[in-house]
């Protein structure tokens, strides 16, 4: 009787033993599954949605294609970038396409040449995320301004976040989806190219400031439906 309640007591502890190490592998896969989607960037999330789903989607490489396509049919390369990383899909604007100098007025005759492009970020607002920030170069910007709740002094932190605020009022005008759209500020902060007074010519020196004189748009997640 005593050899039975042993061998009773080890089949027991081996069922146990077993159930535990089935928890123990669940547990470690999902942590494993968490890790694996952190490193995913936003296009293979895209990707993924597509196959899964069986939908009609432009993934963002699809849409950089595109962009980079209508740049070079519309000749303007030289006035527009793109980059795409784990965060969406980056499009640089210099800043001479859009605003007069150390100003956040739409320059409404420059920046219609850039339509093509525009309007395809209109498009994907319906359905992405879409952020749009302002970038100024490192020399400083102090001026005043007067409106309706009297004078204020302005610097590139305030002018980086008027020109992104622009730029969005102006795109909304043509159907941007405020409501998937964020306004960012950068001042100097994130240049394009890297400032270094002591070994840059003045020519490249200039040139490096015009190019850090920007506004950026990036196009983000993807929602299920549209908010509009």
């Amino acid at each position: 009787m005593l050899k039975k309640r042993n061998k009773a007591s080890a089949d027991g502890e081996s069922l146990w033993l077993v159930g535990y190490s089935d928890l123990v592998t669940a547990i470690l896969s999902v942590l494993v599954l968490f890790v694996s989607f952190s490193k995913i960037d936003i296009d293979k999330f895209d990707h993924i949605q597509k196959l899964v789903t069986n939908e009609q989607i432009e993934t963002l490489s699809q849409i950089n294609k595109k962009i980079q396509l209508t740049a070079k049919k519309f000749h303007l390369k030289e006035l527009v970038s793109t980059k795409l990383d784990d965060t969406g899909l980056e499009i640089n604007f210099s800043s001479v396409t859009q605003f007069k100098p150390s100003s956040w007025v739409i320059n409404d005759k420059k920046i219609i040449a850039l339509m093509p492009i525009l309007q395809e970020i209109i498009t994907q607002s319906k359905q992405r995320d879409i952020e749009i920030i302002g970038h100024t170069d490192d020399l400083p910007y102090h001026e005043k301004y007067t409106g309706k709740f009297g004078a204020i002094k302005l610097d590139n932190w305030s002018l980086s976040a008027l020109r992104a605020h622009s730029l969005q009022q102006y795109l909304s005008t043509y159907g941007l989806n405020v409501d998937n759209t964020k306004i960012i500020a950068y001042a100097d902060t994130h240049p394009k190219q890297k400032i270094s007074l002591s070994t840059m010519s003045k020519e490249d020196l200039k040139k490096a400031r015009l190019e850090n004189r920007r506004v950026s748009i990036v196009i983000g997640r993807l929602h299920r439906e549209s908010k509009k």
